[in-house]
Formats: C-alpha cells, sequence, structure tokens
C-alpha cells in the first residue's frame, strides 16, 4: 500500500507541476498574443497616420487591409476586406491594377511605377510580395502609393523655367540648343531637309532705352505673339533664342520656296507698328537663312553657325534685310568675326605693339622724324594687316582706348630714346575719324603731355580730309586745340576724298602726306604733271610741308624730287622696325 501511496503522490506532484507550467506557457502564450496584437495595433495605427495609401491583399486579390488614407478615396465603403480592385474601381483600371499584383506575385520582385488617375491625380506607388514561412511562399501581395500631384506640379514648373521663355512663353535657348539640337540631327541622320529662319529685331536696345524695359517687355510678347502666329501657319518650331532674336525651324522637308514665302510672312509682321501702351512702335527685322543642304559637313552646330552668319550680315546691310546662306563668302564672314571675338581680349592680352618707320629729308638724306605704327599679332590668327583689325576696333567701339594706348607707348619709347642720347625728332600717329572726333581728345592728350613733361611740338597726328568733309566745324575747332598744345597736323593720303584746295588756306596744318599710288595714278602725262606742280605750288605759298610715303624705288624718289617734294617714307628708305631695331638705327645715323 505504502508504495502504491507514494506513487500516487508523485504523479499527483508530477501533474500539479505540469499544470503550473502549463499555466505559466499559456499566460506566456497570453503575453506574446497581446504582444503581437499591440503590435499589428501599432502598426494599423502608424499606417492610419500616414499620408500614404497602403493595403494588403491575399493570393486571390482580396483586401485583406487598407489604412484610413486608402478609406477616404472611397467614403461609401464601411468595409473592405475581401474586396478586390473590380468592386471598387473601373474596369480598365482594376484590369490593369490585377496585371500589376499578378506580376509582382508571380515574380516574388517589387514593382515601381506612377499613374495619372484621370488626368488630375498623379501617384507614385510601389507594390512588394508577401512571404510566408522558411520557404517564403507567396501568400499575397502589399502596396504603398503617394500623391505626388504637388510635386508633379513642381517638377512642371521647374521644366517650364528651364525651357520656356517667361516672357513670350516660347521655347528657350536652353531647350532649343538640346531638345531641338537633338531633333534636328534625327532629321539630318534620316536623311531629312531641316531650315533654319534667324531673325533679329532691328534696334530694339533703342526701344528699351527711349521707353524703358516694361515697354520692351510688352513690345517682345506682341512679337512673339505674331511670330507664333506664323509659325503656326506653316506648322513650324519657334523658340526664342536671345533677347531679340528668334529661331524658326522648317523640319519637314521644305522646298526653297516654303522658306521664302515664311520670310515673307515673318516681314509681314515687321511691315506694320506695333501698338503698346498708346505709342505706335515700327520695327524691322534682319533675317538669316540656312538649310541642311547648303552645309558640306551637316549637324546642328554647323547649322546654327552658318544661319548666325546670314543674319549678322543683314543687319550689316543697313537692317531690314534678309541673307541667304549661298550668297554669302563665309570664309570671309569668318575671319572677321574671328577677329571681333579676338579684338575683345587684345588689349588686357597685350598683343598690340608699335612699330616705326623713319621719315628722310629727299634733298639731304637725313633722319627727321618717324610714324608709330599700330600692329597686333594675335595667338590664333597670327599677325593681322591694320587694314583687317581697325575697321572692326572702330566698329567696337575700342579702337578710342586702343589710340590712347599708341599715343602714350609713343610718348614713353621717344623718351626712352632721349635718354639714350638720341636726339628726339616728331613721331607721327595715325587718328581714324572716330579718335579724332571723341570729346576726350584733347583733354587725355593734355593730361599726358604734363604727366611725361613732353612737348607737344613732338607729337604728329596724321588725319583724313574726310574729318572735315564728316564735319568741318568740329574738326577746325579740335585742329585749334590740338594747335594750342603744340601737336603738328598732317593730312594723310591727300587727295583722295577730293579736298578742296581752297580748305588749305584756311587750316592751320602742319604737314600735307600724299600717297605714292596717287601719284602714280595720275601718271606722267603732261596735263597730269602740271596739275600736280599747280598744287604742290600752292600747298609750298602756305608754307605747309609736303611728303610722299611708300615709295619704294629710286625711280619713285627721283620723282619726288622733281616735284619739289620735301620728304618721304617708304620701304626704299626702311620697313616699319621694332623700337629695339629702331634704336639701332637711331645710333647709327
Amino acid at each position: 500500500m505504502s508504495v502504491v501511496l507514494y506513487l500516487m503522490i508523485f504523479i499527483i506532484i508530477i501533474l500539479f507541476i505540469s499544470v503550473i507550467l502549463l499555466m505559466q506557457n499559456i499566460s506566456k502564450l497570453n503575453n506574446i498574443k497581446q504582444l503581437y496584437e499591440g503590435k499589428i495595433e501599432a502598426y494599423e495605427r502608424l499606417l492610419d497616420c500616414s499620408h500614404d495609401l497602403f493595403w494588403i491583399k491575399d493570393r486571390e486579390y482580396r483586401l485583406q487591409f487598407v489604412n484610413e488614407e486608402y478609406k477616404k478615396l472611397f467614403p461609401a465603403v464601411s468595409d473592405f476586406v475581401g474586396m478586390t480592385d473590380h468592386d471598387l474601381a473601373e474596369k480598365f483600371l482594376a484590369d490593369g491594377y490585377r496585371a500589376d499584383d499578378e506580376k509582382v506575385m508571380s515574380s516574388a520582385r517589387e514593382l515601381h511605377y506612377q499613374e495619372n488617375d484621370k488626368g488630375v491625380s498623379w501617384f507614385e506607388s510601389t507594390k512588394i510580395p508577401v512571404f510566408k514561412g522558411k520557404d517564403r511562399k507567396v501568400v499575397g501581395c502589399a502596396g504603398i502609393a503617394r500623391n505626388i500631384t504637388d510635386f508633379k506640379a513642381q517638377e512642371s514648373k521647374v521644366y517650364e523655367l528651364e525651357h520656356l521663355d517667361y516672357l513670350s512663353g516660347l521655347t528657350n535657348r536652353y531647350s532649343f540648343v538640346t531638345e531641338g539640337k537633338r531633333h534636328i540631327e534625327q532629321c539630318i541622320s534620316e536623311g531629312g531637309t531641316v531650315y533654319l529662319v534667324l531673325v533679329h529685331v532691328d534696334r530694339f536696345c533703342n526701344v528699351n532705352a527711349l521707353n524703358g524695359l516694361k515697354i520692351g517687355d510688352e513690345l517682345l510678347r506682341f512679337v512673339s505673339f505674331e511670330l507664333r502666329k506664323v509659325a503656326k501657319d506653316f506648322q513650324t518650331q519657334i523658340s526664342r533664342v536671345g533677347g531679340d532674336d528668334f529661331c524658326f525651324v522648317m523640319d519637314s522637308n521644305p522646298k526653297q520656296n516654303d522658306v521664302a514665302k515664311l520670310v515673307e510672312q515673318i516681314q509681314l509682321v515687321f511691315s506694320k507698328p506695333f501698338e503698346v501702351a498708346g505709342m505706335h512702335v515700327n520695327l524691322s527685322c534682319s533675317i538669316g537663312v540656312c538649310g541642311t543642304q547648303n552645309n558640306e559637313i551637316s549637324g546642328f552646330e554647323y547649322l546654327y553657325r552658318n544661319v548666325e552668319l546670314c543674319m549678322h550680315i543683314a543687319k550689316q546691310k543697313n537692317k531690314n534685310r534678309v541673307t541667304y546662306y549661298e550668297d554669302i563668302e563665309v570664309d570671309q564672314m569668318l575671319r572677321k568675326l574671328s577677329i571681333e571675338l579676338e579684338l575683345s581680349f587684345a588689349m588686357q592680352n597685350e598683343e598690340f605693339y608699335i612699330v616705326y618707320q623713319p621719315k628722310i629729308d629727299v634733298e639731304s638724306g637725313k633722319y627727321i622724324g618717324s610714324e608709330s605704327l599700330l600692329r597686333w599679332k594675335n595667338k590664333k590668327l597670327g599677325e593681322l594687316a591694320p587694314l583687317e583689325f581697325i575697321e572692326s576696333a572702330t566698329q567696337m567701339k575700342l579702337m578710342v582706348e586702343i589710340g590712347y594706348w599708341q599715343i602714350e607707348k609713343t610718348i614713353t619709347q621717344n623718351l626712352e630714346w632721349g635718354a639714350c642720347g638720341y636726339h628726339m625728332m616728331p613721331i607721327s600717329i595715325n587718328l581714324n575719324e572716330t579718335q579724332f572726333f571723341d570729346d576726350n581728345l584733347t583733354r587725355k592728350l593734355s593730361e599726358l603731355l604734363v604727366k611725361y613733361n613732353y612737348p607737344g611740338d613732338l607729337i604728329e597726328f596724321e588725319i583724313s580730309e574726310r574729318n572735315f568733309i564728316i564735319d568741318n566745324n568740329s574738326a577746325c575747332r579740335i585742329l585749334s586745340e590740338l594747335h594750342e598744345l603744340g601737336v603738328k597736323i598732317s593730312i594723310d593720303d591727300f587727295g583722295v576724298d577730293f579736298f578742296s584746295m581752297f580748305n588749305i588756306a584756311k587750316l592751320d596744318i602742319d604737314c600735307i602726306k600724299i600717297n605714292q599710288q596717287y601719284l602714280d595714278r595720275l601718271g606722267c602725262e603732261q596735263n597730269n604733271l602740271d596739275i600736280v606742280k599747280s598744287i604742290i605750288a600752292l600747298i609750298n605759298k602756305h608754307n605747309i610741308k609736303l611728303m610722299v610715303s611708300n615709295v619704294e624705288k629710286a625711280e619713285d624718289i627721283r620723282n619726288v624730287k622733281n616735284l619739289k617734294i620735301n620728304a618721304a617714307q617708304g620701304f626704299y628708305y626702311k620697313k616699319p622696325m621694332f623700337s629695339d631695331e629702331f634704336s639701332i638705327y637711331l645710333k647709327n645715323i
């Protein structure tokens, strides 16, 4: 009995312990369940707080969970569990959602995409597969979608700012160069013909200067509106590629006649005045035209470069003109543009220099002075003749600054020769019309003479007869001011502009310079020689010195002596020399 009793007691104890352990396990399981349910509730509350849409579907595409943001899309639905997309959305949308779900679950991979809901709202969505167990069996899919409508609006705004001209609403230069370039080069690669028509609004800067930017901007809007209508009529693209430049692109294999009609319509836009702020403003335009068949090397850069050349030439032809690529000398124009570009930096790069050519007394052969001659050597263009760059420098309003540099450099060089013991002689400097009529000429020259304590009579300005034809009164006033400073005045290339001999007596001129080529053109006939001798006699009567330039042969010197001309200058005596060479020349004379 005792054994049985002990055994029963033992069993009861074991059962009691087992019950206690079981109760503890149940308690733990309940705690785990509560924790799990708490986590699920926390996750659900967290998802409900999100502004993104969130949902979970089972393998049969039925919704198992949606968050509050998702529910807002369907306010009439109270219970989403068990519903499918076909219960909630239109068929074509539901079919698309189901195809996406199937793709995610069959591939077990994520899917990212953006969609536009009925053209109103934009959503960015991500769908992922839902796995179960260690074998990661796909039992459904989950998705999250974010409303990106505001972002898309901002993205669109950024695109507009980047690609559209704020003033005209047309595509801007950046868009033209990037997207337009791709489109044009695609047309070219497919063998198509493309024409660019570049339109420049002439003298538009004057409108801004006279009436202000507000009126100018309003005028540009009117111009853009009218040009846009022309582009629409001809089914062409148009961009605003500069402040007052517009470019049309004809890329549907246009014929020359089609381009001519487009140009005609563009000119018609500018044939009538624009009404802005109660004013009638007359404008004109300069147009350049170039097509792909005109280019030896097809490509956007070449095409646009050449149409810019055409437009640039049209502007130079008194504006309101049209220039076609086939009508221009491309190499000559490119050279001119290259010169203008390099001229902009020539002063700061110290590319200008001066050479000196001696002037000689014909009878004695003695050195009586020299001429300061401006030269330019550029790294890209090499050595340039004055005729090549002086006109461009004048048009670019650089010649005045360059001229003052030349005057100062000449003064300091002559002083340096004087310091070396050489007798300082007058040095002549050529002034073109822009330099001569500069309002600051006498003031700045006076400042230089004071600064270097330099005698004014060691400077001789060579000017053109044309100055007196342009503005005789102003020219005479400037001559008087220069003479007060002691500066000598020489008329260069006498006879070229048919200057009246009667003016010689009225003007305080020190020297008249005749080009040897002018004498050569008169020939050796007795009648012509008699005329020349009469002119020379009249000049000598007024105590004005005479000089012949560009003498090259001994025969030239004999003719100069026969004509009783005082001095000469040219290759027969010496070519223009660098300052160090000229120093040696002065040392040896």
